[in-house]
């Protein structure tokens, strides 16, 4: 499926050390609506994501909008929805954190997508990531579709022990790179066995310590760092710098766009040649 789009698939390794972590935020830079279309592309691809992200929704837009992509009554099978009514939001936010919280707290399983920025222009982070990681305690996740490189992309898996950060005056944060090692590793490893993985991947594990009063702002610098080695489709959109790269970044690769080009010339001449015939067959009624 993601082929078609001229995107890579997600390194074993790394697709390994995704698929055992049950819970987790992951946040995904957003600037347009390919990625909500690339997304399912690999939610498609990988049978194992499907039911597993949760994704926030307005019930206020209209059925049939074409943001509405992950709504269940269309892709429930592949993508839970936590739907959130506009009416309920308030400015700080608080709000949408008691839902999420009293929702999610149950659950045995769920990956929250969630943008930091909240919007698709440039703006500063909310703090919405934080306040439901800290509540969940979970681990923050940095996930995303790097346009230049078209493949998924996860730099970095942020793990705080929340209950030195709530409990004592310094708390402790792991956190891990999984992309630099993944291509190293993978002719380590047989068969993917995890095991192996995590020891080889506990060997890069960093940790810095963190106060309560400066957490989130030491964690959200941690996580802007990983996020800004993915290059979204429209960089200018992005609050984080983006790190440096070589072309343009484009949704699907030079060689699919001709692809794209021939398969609709043929619908074309299909269609054409369809309505000759339906005008031909038309005239011996």
């Amino acid at each position: 499926m993601i082929g078609l789009f001229g995107w890579k698939p997600i390194q074993p390794i790394l697709f390994t050390q995704l698929s055992k972590i049950k819970k987790a935020i992951f946040l995904f830079p957003h600037t347009t609506h390919w990625d909500i279309v690339t997304l399912l592309a690999y939610v498609l691809h990988y049978p194992q994501f499907q039911g597993k992200f949760w994704v926030a929704v307005d019930k206020t837009l209209p059925t049939k909008f074409p943001g509405n992509l992950m709504f269940p009554k269309y892709f429930k099978p592949l993508c839970t929805s936590y739907s959130l009514e506009a009416g309920n939001k308030d400015k700080s936010g608080a709000g949408f954190i008691k839902q999420a919280v009293e929702q999610l707290k149950d659950q045995d399983e769920y990956w929250l997508l969630l943008n930091p920025e909240g919007k698709r222009e440039k703006s500063k982070w909310r703090s919405g990531w934080y306040a439901l990681a800290k509540e969940l305690q979970i681990p923050l996740i940095v996930i995303g579709l790097d346009f230049t490189q078209h493949y998924m992309k996860c730099p970095l898996i942020v793990s705080p022990d929340w209950d030195s950060i709530n409990n004592e005056k310094i708390g402790k944060v792991e956190y891990l790179n999984p992309e630099t090692y993944s291509i190293e590793y993978s002719k380590q490893i047989k068969d993917n066995d995890i095991q192996q993985i995590e020891n080889l991947y506990s060997k890069h594990i960093n940790t810095i310590e963190v106060s309560l009063e400066n957490s989130k702002d030491q964690i959200e610098k941690l996580l802007q760092d990983g996020m800004g080695q993915i290059v979204p489709l429209y960089p200018k959109l992005s609050y984080v710098p983006i790190r440096n790269y070589t072309g343009c970044p484009s949704a699907i690769s030079n060689s699919q766009k001709l692809i794209y080009i021939l398969v609709l010339l043929i619908i074309l001449v299909l269609l054409a040649i369809l309505c000759m015939w339906v005008l031909k067959w038309k005239k011996y009624i």
